[in-house]
Order: C-alpha cells, then sequence, then structure tokens
C-alpha cells in the first residue's frame, strides 16, 4: 500500500508534470496548412493585383482584368463558405477607359473597393460599396478631382472599421510626391476633403494603413537621402496626425521598401524589404506600446536569390507574413508564423511554388487568414489565385473558462469558439475531455449555442490539490480535425469534515489556499530530497 506521503509527493509531481506540458503546448508555434485554387483561369487574361478582405466566413476579392490591350476593369468576386465555392465574377467599373490596382476592405456586411480610374483623361480615385455583403452595388464615384498631370495619384489603399472608411494613398499635387489622406463617417456614402499628411518635399510612396479603435496608422516609403520606412500616428480616429515617425533612420540600401503594418491589441507590427548585401531581404519590428516605441530591427530571410512585397496579418498573439522569394528566374509565395507576437517565428515555409506569383495580398478575420496573388503563365495570360490556411481543418479560436481556480463541488462552465472553412458551426462536432493523469481523459457533454459550444464540469470530492488540464477539439463531416487546444484549471482539496463558508470570496481564498500548500509540498520534498 501507498502511504500518504508518497502519495502527496506523486501527486505533487503529476502536477509539476501538467504544468511542464501545458506550458510547452501554449508556446509550440503551429504552421498552418494551405489549399490554393484559381479563381481566374478561362478565357485567358491578364488579372492583376488583387485585393482581399474577410469577415467571417465570407471572402472578397477584387483585381483588374484586362480585357483587351487598351482596357482594363475591375473585377470583384465572392466566397460564402471561406473559399470552398465562388460565385460569379462581376465587372464594378463601367467606364470605357482603364481602371487599376483596386484595393477592398469589409466591415460587417458592408464591403468597400477603390481604384485608380483613368475617364478623367489623368488618374483619380474612385470607389464604390456595397450594403448586402456583395450582392449589389451602388454607383460609384469619384473621390479625387486633382489638377491633370502626367502622374499624379498612385499606391491607394483602404481600410475600414465598423462604419468609418479610411484611403491613403500618393499625390503629386503639389509638385512632389506626399502621402494624402480622406475619411468618411458613414460607410462610404459622404466623405471628407483630402487631407495633406507629408510635407518634407521629398518623395512618400507607398502608404498602408492599419487600424484598431481609435488608432490609426500610415506606414509609408521616405525619399530622402536614402529611402526609409516612416509611420504616421493619429490616436483621434484621423483627424490630427503625430509628426512621422522614421523606424530605419537613413541605414538602408533599397530605394522601394514595400512597407506592410498590422496591429492587435495595441501591438503594431511592420514588415519591410531592405538590400543591404545587394539582394533583398525582410525586416520585421514591433512596438509593445502602440507605436511610441518600437523594438530592435530583425532580418527575417536570408536567401541569395532575394526576398520581396512582404505583407503582414496580426491577430491576438498570432501573425503571419507573406513575401515573394526569387527562385529560378521566377517567384514562389513563402510565409512564417508567431504565437506570441513575434518574440519567436516558425521557420520559413513554402506557400505556393512551381510557378510565378506576384502581388500577394493577406488578410483574415480571427485566425482564418487568406492570401491572393497573381499568377503568371506567358504574356497575355496570368490568373488571380486564392489560398486559404487551414487546409480544410477546423479551427478552434479560443478556449474559455469561467474560473482558473474552482473550489470542489463547484462547476466550471467552459465555452469553445471556433470554425470549419467549409462547414457551417451547427454541422461540426466539439470535443470536450480532461484530466489530472496524463493519457487519462473523460469526456463531457457539449451543447452547441450561438454559434460557439458550451460545457460544464462538475467538480467534487477532490482528496488532494489538482491541476486539471482541459482540451478541445473539433471534427467535421468529413472526418478531418482540428488541432488539440489546451486550458488548465486548479482544483484545490476538499475538506469533509467542514462545510463551505458563505463569507465572501470563499472560492478566491480556498484557491489562494491550495496554491500556497502546493508549493510548499514541492519545496519539502525537493529539500527532503537535496538533503538525502
Amino acid at each position: 500500500m501507498i502511504s500518504n506521503k508518497k502519495k502527496r509527493k506523486l501527486s505533487a509531481q503529476r502536477i509539476a508534470i501538467f504544468i511542464v506540458i501545458i506550458f510547452l503546448f501554449s508556446i509550440t508555434i503551429s504552421s498552418g496548412e494551405w489549399t490554393s485554387v484559381s479563381l481566374t483561369s478561362i478565357p485567358k487574361k491578364v488579372h492583376e493585383v488583387p485585393s482581399v478582405a474577410i469577415v467571417e466566413r465570407t471572402v472578397h476579392v477584387a483585381w483588374n482584368t484586362w480585357v483587351d490591350n487598351n482596357k482594363s476593369i475591375i473585377s470583384y468576386k465572392r466566397s460564402i463558405d471561406n473559399g470552398k465555392t465562388w460565385g460569379n465574377t462581376v465587372n464594378l467599373s463601367t467606364n470605357t477607359t482603364n481602371a487599376v490596382s483596386p484595393v477592398i476592405s469589409a466591415s460587417g456586411k458592408t464591403v468597400h473597393v477603390a481604384w485608380r480610374d483613368f475617364r478623367n483623361g489623368n488618374p483619380e480615385i474612385y470607389y464604390i460599396h456595397s450594403l448586402d455583403n456583395g450582392d449589389t452595388w451602388n454607383t460609384s464615384q469619384r473621390l479625387t478631382y486633382d489638377d491633370p498631370r502626367p502622374t499624379n495619384i498612385y499606391d491607394v489603399n483602404i481600410a475600414s472599421e465598423g462604419t468609418q472608411v479610411y484611403l491613403a494613398w500618393k499625390d503629386y499635387r503639389t509638385g512632389s510626391s506626399e502621402i494624402f489622406f480622406k475619411m468618411s463617417n458613414d460607410s462610404g456614402k459622404t466623405w471628407n476633403s483630402d487631407q495633406r499628411l507629408t510635407y518634407d518635399y521629398r518623395a512618400s510612396y507607398n502608404p498602408v494603413l492599419a487600424i484598431e479603435g481609435n488608432n490609426l496608422y500610415i506606414a509609408f516609403d521616405d525619399y530622402g537621402t536614402k529611402t526609409n520606412v516612416c509611420i504616421l500616428r493619429s490616436t483621434t480616429d484621423g483627424e490630427t496626425w503625430d509628426a512621422p515617425r522614421y523606424i530605419t533612420m537613413n541605414n538602408t540600401k533599397a530605394r522601394y521598401l514595400q512597407p506592410s503594418i498590422a496591429v492587435s491589441h495595441n501591438i503594431v507590427y511592420l514588415v519591410w524589404e531592405d538590400e543591404p548585401t545587394g539582394h533583398p531581404e525582410i525586416y520585421f519590428t514591433k512596438s509593445l506600446d502602440g507605436g511610441i516605441h518600437y523594438d530592435n530591427i530583425q532580418q527575417l530571410t536570408v536567401n541569395s536569390t532575394g526576398s520581396t512585397n512582404p505583407k503582414i496579418y496580426a491577430y491576438n498573439q498570432s501573425i503571419t507574413i507573406i513575401w515573394q522569394h526569387a527562385h529560378n528566374q521566377s517567384f514562389d509565395i513563402y510565409f512564417l508564423e508567431s504565437n506570441d507576437s513575434g518574440y519567436t517565428l516558425s521557420t520559413s515555409q513554402p506557400l505556393l511554388i512551381e510557378g510565378n506569383y506576384y502581388d500577394a495580398e493577406i488578410a483574415g478575420d480571427g485566425d482564418n487568414v487568406h492570401v491572393v496573388c497573381q499568377k503568371y503563365y506567358e504574356p497575355g495570360w496570368a490568373d488571380i489565385v486564392h489560398s486559404v490556411n487551414t487546409g480544410g481543418k477546423p479551427v478552434v479560436n479560443s478556449l474559455s473558462l469561467s474560473s482558473p481556480f474552482i473550489s470542489p463541488q463547484r462547476s466550471v462552465h467552459i465555452i469553445v469558439d471556433g470554425y470549419d472553412p467549409m462547414y457551417n458551426n451547427s454541422e461540426v462536432t466539439c470535443l470536450v475531455q480532461y484530466s489530472s493523469i496524463p493519457d487519462e481523459w473523460q469526456g463531457v457533454n457539449v451543447t452547441f449555442t450561438n454559434n460557439t459550444w458550451e460545457s460544464i464540469i462538475l467538480f467534487s470530492n477532490t482528496l488532494n490539490t489538482e491541476v486539471y488540464t482541459i482540451r478541445t477539439q473539433l471534427v467535421n463531416p468529413d472526418g478531418s480535425h482540428s488541432n488539440w487546444k489546451l486550458g488548465s484549471i486548479v482544483v484545490p482539496k476538499h475538506d469533509l469534515s467542514n462545510t463551505p463558508s458563505s463569507t465572501p470570496g470563499f472560492t478566491f481564498i480556498s484557491s489562494i489556499i491550495g496554491i500556497i500548500v502546493l508549493f510548499l509540498m514541492n519545496r519539502k520534498y525537493y529539500n527532503r530530497k537535496k538533503g538525502r
């Protein structure tokens, strides 16, 4: 028979092992699986410069199509099942001259598209929106009224959140290349006047937008003595702007740095390309305080043939970075990921290879990440390719527990949030299991409510303070399943000789006492072992 002291030692060791296991799972960086499909195959035409936006499981893609050598139109396509099937291609521009370089953003059921349009002789920004998730579209409207110049508007970028819509672009109306900005407060129905943001009379170009709450960021190239990556920040929803923040400080080699910016939970992420060794590589930095201070710059790639055109997406602590990887006189698309806000990064991995891929863009909603790009075949033929990161597998976004500590004879309420790229959530099975001993899992009943899965676990008659691991997994009708998502809960020892106190805070105090007891038990055990 095992003595009580040995039982306590085993229990302490078991808890320590479980804590280590949970920690190891929490820092694992998982690399996604990607499924790709061509959106434009027949007839052979040049489709280029795609842009993508995601809201839940609806994917919106816009690009320009050259219908002949002299005319380009804005094309739009939508999937309402996360890329499993696609609707018909819609022409959003009705003019008889060129419309090129569309950008797209979506918020709720409102979809926004802007592009460069030549119907007035010189390029101007035109805009169109849909209020019903892309089912119907209003009439396009002209947003800029520059004086005619040979080249005046380029690098249009768009972002939206709620009813706010933002545009940034490069404009030559002042005689030099400067960053201009425009916004709408009513989902694109009306727009304020154009606002010039840079005044250094040096070339500023390639603006890209990111938004979180009232904080708005624009990263861009500033060409002075050398090209620098700069960031403009507004904490007033675009009403006022801080002075430009120089990230690279005249130590770059390339002229075109192609920055990309993302923000999540007040952490700002920035990637760009540079050529310190004679060929382009990808670089990265982040700010943990909303853009006030930035970390040291990291080089992400080492490729003797060159890495260009990086793009970044961020959600919670997860980031995904994609770029063009030069290979045998063509370009592949590579990616890497981080699950801890960029402190650790996965190795670079191929996303699209054995082709010639350009103009990759990335967007997502939660953990649901999508990429679009152009695939070049031959003169007069280039397709738009869409890729989704789950490879048809379900994804668990979060495992929420009502409390990390629980008294015996009390229940813990579990909520699982996730999705499947190919099926409705109601068709997906959710598994919830718990255990205090490795590989001895107990299942519990799960109900589907409000597009999430819920379960309740009752802990009772606990003779020792225990750490329980809780895990969940989603399984779709095809049998494909998500990775396990882990959580943990501490259940203090249950003293049968006493009844729970009704004093406020009893549950919290009991939990703290249990943790202290566990610490002292471990310390006493290891001190005795050391003294032997």
